[in-house]
């Protein structure tokens, strides 16, 4: 029953991406700045990827978009407001221990909202 709960999960986090890759594309941004997936058989596998830090800021939602565990994981940037709540997300991203998650890409996501928040990692 688990399984079959995962998978119906798993489909519907699919055609939500590919929903929203379709409205994206409809507001004029290109197919790869939507996603960097293709959706196949109501999963959503890596293709072709050319996006090497498998994230992306959505600035319209303003949030992250993750696709670290092979599908679309969307994290809202007023979640992050202080650097412990950095740590945190970070802590909870590792927990996940997807397949795709790196030291590099997961540098790049604290680099990226670092940036945005207007800290410092190096304290210059």
């Amino acid at each position: 029953m688990e399984g079959e709960q995962l998978q119906r999960a798993r489909s519907i986090v699919a055609v939500a991406a590919k929903e929203r890759i379709a409205a994206r594309t409809a507001a004029g941004q290109s197919a790869f700045e939507a996603t960097p997936f293709s959706h196949v058989d109501g999963q959503i596998r890596v293709d072709q990827v050319e996006n090497p830090s498998f994230f992306e800021f959505d600035e319209q939602h303003q949030s992250y978009d993750i696709y670290w565990g092979g599908y679309e994981y969307v994290i809202e940037l007023d979640r992050i407001r202080t650097p412990l709540e950095l740590l945190s997300w970070v802590h909870h991203l590792l927990e996940k221990e997807w397949e795709l998650t790196t030291p590099r890409r997961i540098g790049e996501l604290i680099e990226d909202v670092s940036h945005r928040r207007g800290w410092s990692l190096h304290g210059v």
